[in-house]
This record gives C-alpha cells, sequence and structure tokens, in this order.
C-alpha cells in the first residue's frame, strides 16, 4: 500500500491536483486497511462483496501481520450469516489460495491454523465444489499441506478432522474432495507427537499447575484425542 502510495506520488510530484487525488486515495485505503485489521468492526454491515474487494484494492497486502487473523475472524462470522453466492467459486478460490499463502508467510500462526479448517471446509464453501473447479483444487490442496502440517503441530489435527466430520455428513458436494483419502492415510499412518510439540504440551501442562485458567485447551484446543474419536 505505501509502495503504491509513493510510487504514484513520485510520478506527479509536479501535479498539485494529482497529488490531492492520490493522498485522498491512499487515505481511504488506509482507513479501509485499518478496518480490517481491527477485524472484529467487520461483524457489522461489512458484505462479503466489500471484504472481497478490500482484498483486491490492497491487492491482497492487507492480510499481512493482524490482517490474516482479523480475515479469518471475519469469514467464520460472515459464513455463519450469509451464504457464499455472492461471489464465485474463481473468487472464492483466490480468496482462500491468498489466506494460505500469508499463513505460510507468517510460519502458521496457531490461531490462524487451528481456525482455517471451518473457513475452507464451511458447508457453504464446499457446496460451490465441482470437480475440477478451482475452488475444489485449492481446498484440496490446502487440505494436504494441513495434512503435512499436523505432524509437527498436533493442535492443527482436531479441528480438520472436526471439519471433514461436519461437512461429509451434511453436503453432497464434499465428495469432491476425496476426504476419503485422507482417512484412509490416516488409518496407514497416524499422525504422532513429534518431540518439538512434547515438549510444548508439557510445558502447557506445567503452567496448568500453577495457572489453572492456562490450561491445554487454553492454547492449544481440542486434544488429538478427540480427533482420533
Amino acid at each position: 500500500m505505501f509502495q503504491f502510495y509513493h510510487r504514484l506520488t513520485d510520478t506527479a510530484s509536479n501535479d498539485e491536483g494529482v497529488d490531492d487525488f492520490v493522498s485522498s486515495q491512499a487515505t481511504d485505503m488506509e482507513s479501509s486497511l485499518s478496518t480490517l485489521t481491527l477485524g472484529k468492526s467487520f461483524t457489522g454491515d461489512i458484505t462479503l462483496q466489500t471484504f472481497n474487494s478490500w482484498l483486491i484494492d490492497s491487492q491482497y497486502c492487507c492480510l499481512q501481520g493482524e490482517g490474516l487473523q482479523a480475515a479469518c475472524d471475519y469469514l467464520v462470522h460472515a459464513f455463519d450469516v450469509s451464504t457464499t453466492d455472492e461471489m464465485s467459486s474463481i473468487d472464492w478460490a483466490t480468496i482462500f489460495a491468498a489466506l494460505w499463502e500469508e499463513t505460510e508467510a507468517q510460519d502458521h500462526p496457531r490461531k490462524v491454523i487451528m481456525g482455517l479448517p471451518k473457513i475452507v471446509l464451511h458447508p457453504n464453501c464446499v457446496r460451490l465444489c465441482q470437480k475440477g473447479s478451482p475452488i475444489t483444487v485449492t481446498i484440496k490442496n490446502i487440505i494436504q499441506d494441513l495434512q503435512a502440517l499436523y505432524a509437527f503441530r498436533m493442535y492443527a489435527f482436531p479441528p480438520l478432522v472436526h471439519a471433514f466430520r461436519r461437512v461429509v455428513l451434511s453436503v453432497p458436494e464434499a465428495e469432491n474432495l476425496q476426504i476419503a483419502d485422507f482417512f484412509i492415510e490416516f488409518a496407514r499412518t497416524p499422525p504422532s507427537l513429534k518431540v518439538e510439540f512434547e515438549l510444548e504440551a508439557a510445558m502447557a501442562y506445567r503452567l496448568e499447575s500453577e495457572l489453572p485458567s492456562r490450561s491445554y485447551e487454553y492454547y492449544y484446543g481440542k486434544r488429538e484425542n478427540y480427533g482420533h474419536a
């Protein structure tokens, strides 16, 4: 956003009218991105179309930093109160790909990883999944990356399995995501805790003994046996 602003102002530095216009546009964009970063203000009258427009106008830069979690929080809320029909499956494929790209850039923030399955596998989104469609391919790729991830971050496993169960039981189009392959692979090689996460979990248990409100579930959500069940 700031590169965009400086590039245009450098080009039009001798034109006061253009400078004023560029400054106004940059201010409007910065205001929009600040609203997105705040996150909770999205739960009002912001439509999915407006959300998508903000992403496009910022070239998805508004997902950087705290904007990623803010966007995820907004989508979780928006999907529960509206449908995905406002935009095409291609739009959703682009949004999900941008979310995952920024998630990887931020080294898979814990809270984002735990909430992402609820978004990309929301029934309203899975209903858009036709064989070979862009959104189907994108969601399948994210699922595969999450599968690889939970070997090192077990807290990613229960939310993913919970989202699987939800759509398999309620959305016929879930068949196009080939979720059965996930369960076959799970049966062959069940996920197991890596040393790194065992150390993190041990510290969580130790902290809980000192501060009962800071339990394992407080940091990591459901335990892995919930996903197994």
